[in-house]
């Protein structure tokens, strides 16, 4: 992903961006989703040492805390209530689900208790649940800034996924940064309206309407809207591991809503 000069309400392809909510919450939003592609653009950038266990228990992580907050949000529960629930503190529960912690085997055991879930299944989803994801419009949650960037995600949490689906509204000026980037994977960028230019190794690709390019991303590339509307641009990515770990995190954490002081309970 990239960004440049650009909260929710992601508009369809063709229609104007919403205009962003202001507030403290959504400037701090802002803020966490900017920090979460710096992070992922230096990450991709950087050379990745092979560290297949670290990567696998990272992804096991990521599932489980996948798990805990799509189980809580079909359940209608707020981080709140499931606190009560549990016995956890909502603040914690935060934590597991943005993975800014390792949780303890009894803080998951007290988690899925209050989801009224075998803790099992924390590790081991049924095959139903395993392969279909179906996220309804308002499901999603798109950030950014409306100033330089959207990000709406269009994939859903799948075991073991291969695909990284993304819309994303580029405003005039704005777009992956001044250094190229690169990761072990391929993208297809569609152009839904606007217009995008693309540098790939020495070569330079403009992307109108209706335009798309397919290209491996082994290759330094970067992007810019060098033009007098915004861009929307559908990216369909494969991603390391490393780097699809850190960007769920980053992502959640710029669309977790903030905890209100939090109950009694042991975390």
């Amino acid at each position: 992903m990239g960004y440049g000069n650009g909260p929710p309400n992601l508009p369809r392809a063709g229609t104007k961006p919403a205009t962003a909510i202001p507030g403290p919450a959504a400037r701090s939003r802002a803020r966490a989703f900017e920090s979460a592609v710096d992070e992922f653009r230096e990450t991709a950038q950087a050379k990745l040492p092979p560290d297949e266990p670290q990567a696998r228990g990272e992804a096991e992580l990521r599932r489980v805390a996948e798990r805990v907050r799509r189980w809580r949000e079909e359940g209608q529960l707020t981080l709140q209530e499931l606190a009560r629930r549990s016995g956890v503190a909502a603040s914690t529960i935060q934590k597991v689900e943005t993975q800014q912690m390792t949780p303890t085997v009894g803080v998951l055991i007290k988690i899925a208790h209050g989801l009224d879930r075998p803790t099992t299944e924390l590790f081991r989803e049924p095959t139903s649940e395993l392969h279909v994801v179906h996220l309804p419009a308002e499901a999603r949650h798109p950030v950014g800034l409306k100033s330089q960037m959207i990000v709406e995600r269009l994939t859903g949490d799948v075991a073991e996924p291969s695909l990284e689906v993304w819309r994303v509204v580029h405003e005039p000026g704005s777009g992956s940064g001044n250094d190229s980037i690169r990761w072990d994977g391929e993208a297809l960028a569609f152009c839904e309206s606007g217009e995008v230019d693309y540098r790939i190794g020495d070569e330079t690709y403009s992307l109108r309407a209706g335009d798309s390019l397919h290209y491996k991303t082994t290759l330094p590339h970067s992007w810019i809207n060098n033009g007098t509307v915004p861009a929307q641009v559908l990216f369909v990515v494969t991603l390391p591991d490393k780097l699809k770990t850190l960007f769920h995190r980053r992502l959640r954490e710029a669309t977790a809503p903030a905890t209100s002081p939090k109950p009694s309970g042991d975390d």
